[in-house]
């Protein structure tokens, strides 16, 4: 007779499973409507043909917007992950006076919808006389990905021994040398994580762009939308959403390596030059 226990691991199994196939039929159906020969989508397909695919090589402005969208994410990645990382330390160690409030001001992007913040950013850019465009974009979505990645970098901190650290100072180490000694080394699993992170929420990003893009700063998926505008999916937007969601699952992948290596050990440095050297004492 199977017992209760196993019977919970194959239902939760099973419920898993469906689950994944819930996601994946769709983006499925992306990559195979990609290679249809009509200029727009239908179910069945009644050929294939490569020709969207050459179609999308020639698509200036669909490479255009694809460039501008991981300029965009890269730039976001490393001021989100670097801001996420002063701001997870002062958290995590308590530096700073007021936690909570700062928590709570941190917090903010995650709970007021992106249409709220898109409208907010909107408006006081044109108070201030700043015109959309690449530089506004990447404000909101450095807005938008800051808790993410100080989140993030703040899991990998807390899971550290804090007396390293202090061991660390207590050998003559500077601050800055604890921290590119000490701390980096067990740390940059989490920053790789928030990188990642950060790149994905930027590229992915529609609410906020949508409202502070200009007409020379169109991203991969605002050239999406203005591409779904009439209702019917096109071959060469399937393409396109095809290589994103390539992309996306590269991303996936490299993550869970992320992962996997910053369960290991990692065993920082501990000499640092001018340390006293250790007493010896005999009996």
């Amino acid at each position: 007779m199977t017992s209760r226990p196993a019977t919970g691991r194959l239902a939760l199994g099973a419920w898993a499973w469906i689950m994944v196939i819930v996601v994946l039929v769709p983006l499925g159906a992306i990559v195979v409507s990609s290679f249809t020969p009509d200029p727009v989508v239908t179910f069945p397909l009644r050929k294939l043909s490569t020709g969207n695919w050459h179609a999308l090589w020639q698509a200036q402005d669909a490479w255009a917007a694809v460039r501008l969208s991981a300029t965009l994410g890269v730039a976001n990645a490393i001021l989100s992950t670097a801001l996420g990382t002063i701001a997870a330390y002062v958290l995590v160690r308590r530096l700073l006076p007021f936690q909570t409030l700062a928590l709570a001001a941190l917090l903010m992007p995650l709970i007021a919808p992106g249409i709220v913040i898109g409208v907010a950013l909107l408006t006081f850019y044109r108070e201030v006389g700043i015109q959309p465009g690449p530089l506004t974009i990447l404000s909101g979505h450095v807005l938008l990905s800051l808790p993410f990645a100080t989140f993030v970098v703040a899991a990998r901190l807390q899971a550290m021994d804090r007396n390293l650290e202090d061991a660390a100072s207590n050998l003559g180490a500077a601050p800055a040398r604890v921290f590119a000694q000490v701390v980096f080394p067990g740390l940059w699993p989490g920053l790789l994580g928030a990188v990642i992170l950060s790149f994905v929420i930027s590229f992915d990003e529609f609410v906020v762009s949508f409202f502070l893009y200009g007409t020379s700063s169109v991203t991969l998926p605002i050239w999406i939308w203005t591409s779904l505008r009439f209702g019917s999916v096109t071959g060469l937007t399937a393409a396109i959403s095809s290589l994103v969601i390539i992309g996306g699952v590269t991303l996936l992948v490299a993550s869970a390596a992320a992962s996997r290596l910053g369960r290991r050990r990692i065993e920082p440095d501990m000499t640092f030059e001018g340390a006293e050297a250790p007493v010896e004492i005999r009996s």
